[in-house]
């Protein structure tokens, strides 16, 4: 199984996607939506398209996800490569490392992989929707944390 996830910006929102490919390339699952943006607005929908990835493969019993993504910040983030300065970075970087399942995370250039193409048109329309409200969102997340204490300040401003 593969997870391609991608994020987008425009007017404010922040826009956030993943599909789901089996082995044989077919489409099992998709799921789209935006936010109000906050400071770290190029970002935020990169990293929470991974996060509820994440969040959809724990739903389902996965013990390992592959996440297939353009954005260099979705891998260095998470192994502390880069230092999380901003509410969303401090909050995935403590999300992807107390969550129960391994990510292994596989680069690939935008727009270049069909995968990753799908997604980003996606999120382009999710841009669209009305957006959800942060702490139900992020409240969402938080549920798949085990044995870890998550900082939660400046995520809902």
């Amino acid at each position: 199984m593969k997870i391609y996830t991608d994020g987008s910006y425009r007017d404010g929102k922040a826009a956030w996607g993943f599909i789901v490919k089996d082995n044989d390339g077919r489409l099992l699952h998709c799921q789209t939506g935006a936010v109000k943006a906050n400071k770290s607005a190029n970002i935020e929908g990169e990293l929470i398209a991974v996060m509820k990835a994440v969040e959809w493969a724990l739903s389902k019993k996965r013990k390992v996800v592959h996440i297939y993504y353009d954005y260099s910040g979705i891998e260095k983030f998470a192994t502390g490569e880069w230092i999380p300065k901003q509410p969303i970075t401090q909050f995935y970087w403590q999300f992807i490392n107390l969550v129960p399942i391994q990510v292994v995370f596989h680069k690939v250039k935008g727009h270049l992989n069909h995968g990753n193409n799908i997604v980003d048109t996606l999120t382009r329309d999710a841009l669209k929707k009305p957006p959800q409200d942060r702490q139900k969102l992020f409240g969402g997340l938080v549920r798949f944390i085990q044995n870890g204490e998550l900082v939660l300040n400046g995520l809902f401003a």
